[in-house]
């Protein structure tokens, strides 16, 4: 899952604290974010709630069930990129 490190860290969180918070294992989180596998369709809502909400985002998790997985970790990764365009100095 690209970029999965990245916005975690954005979000403040480390592995464990999103591990914790998602129900998985550390080592799972470590998986993802290697790309050696990817999240059932469950744990991308989770994620994608998780995240979202240490961003400081919103977002409905449930407005599309037949999003895949990835879809909804573009919402997120969306959302990052969001908010770190309006963290930046104007100029």
């Amino acid at each position: 899952m690209k970029d999965l490190k990245r916005i975690r860290k954005e979000a403040g969180l480390s592995q464990l604290d999103l591990a914790s918070a998602v129900e998985v294992s550390l080592t799972t989180i470590r998986t993802w974010e290697k790309g050696a596998s990817t999240p059932n369709k469950e744990n991308m809502k989770k994620l994608k709630y998780v995240l979202a909400s240490h961003l400081g985002y919103h977002i409905n998790i449930a407005e599309e069930p037949e999003e895949t997985g990835e879809e909804i970790f573009e919402d997120v990764e969306e959302t990052s990129e969001q908010m770190y365009e309006k963290s930046q100095p104007e100029g």
